[in-house]
């Protein structure tokens, strides 16, 4: 986990704890409101807004190796968000509190918790909400700072989107929000065992979770792991379920004779490869007959 610094900590008016993730000895003493939403029960388990104007100077510089402490013992960041925000801090909790949770599309509207005060969380918002949805979200939050588990501190600095009024979700952006989890376990599974697989790809994040949409709504993979082996082919070889050869082995994995690792589990390097050749040359053979 990548450290606070106190130039970071100052240029900043807010910070948001999420009390789940770091232990209360940390943070107790500290002047801090649950951004518990109207009607809510279990407060323990709503981010913790903290207002820096209400430490004195010692107490800012505090901050930091409470941050160093935490770090000792956890891989979850002390701080989940730091947030500069011109405005109150009463106008800046009843925004983030009723951020707090998103409706669904017609017809069902179901409404879920948004935790977009998780790093893991917002980090996706980014790509699945528009402009206006990002402006209202942000509200009155000029800067958005998180420290992301690969890449370190973040900023997200908000738009004059025209549009800032929270609109309703469509279906697509509700399918991507309900896969975040998998999406995000998904992540830390390449991270460990095929790292170059998230290297100088444009859009991974938003690429990855349409073919872990695609894995389900297309060929009805019920397993996490075929899934997310389906997404890490594709990503690696764009085009390669199209080969008759895996078109048949995904139609046995759609029925339940086997999952998908056994699947493809004789497909190595040079056998892909072979495969998108084919590809290639079948693709040609049909233009060179197309009049």
């Amino acid at each position: 986990m990548h450290g606070l610094d106190h130039r970071r900590l100052l240029a900043h008016d807010y910070a948001l704890i999420n009390p789940l993730q770091v232990d209360s000895q940390f943070w107790a003493d500290l002047p801090l409101e649950s951004l518990v939403p109207r009607g809510a029960a279990d407060a323990g388990h709503y981010p913790l807004l903290l207002e820096f104007a209400r430490l004195a100077t010692d107490g800012r510089v505090d901050l930091l190796d409470r941050d160093g402490a935490h770090r000792r013992h956890s891989r979850k960041p002390f701080f989940s968000a730091l947030l500069r925000a011109p405005g109150t801090s009463k106008e800046l909790a009843a925004h983030l509190r009723r951020q707090m949770v998103v409706k669904g599309p017609a017809p069902t509207r179901d409404q879920v918790l948004l935790r977009y005060y998780d790093p893991v969380v917002f980090r996706h918002l980014l790509w699945v909400l528009n402009p206006g949805q990002r402006s209202a979200l942000m509200g009155g939050v000029t800067h958005w700072t998180w420290c992301d588990p690969r890449w370190g501190w973040q900023q997200y600095e908000r738009e004059n989107a025209r549009d800032s009024t929270r609109r309703m979700l469509d279906q697509a952006q509700w399918d991507s929000l309900k896969r975040i989890g998998l999406l995000n376990r998904s992540l830390q599974h390449w991270t460990r065992s095929e790292p170059d697989l998230l290297e100088g790809h444009v859009d991974f994040y938003r690429r990855a979770d349409a073919l872990l949409g695609e894995s389900w709504t297309v060929h009805k993979l019920q397993n996490e792991a075929d899934r997310r082996q389906y997404a890490a082919l594709e990503l690696r070889h764009a085009g390669i379920h199209r080969h008759p050869h895996l078109v048949e082995r995904l139609a046995l994995v759609s029925m339940g004779a086997m999952s998908y690792a056994d699947a493809c589990g004789d497909l190595d390097p040079a056998g892909l490869l072979s495969l998108l050749a084919d590809i290639d040359n079948r693709t040609v053979a049909m233009d060179a007959n197309t009049p």
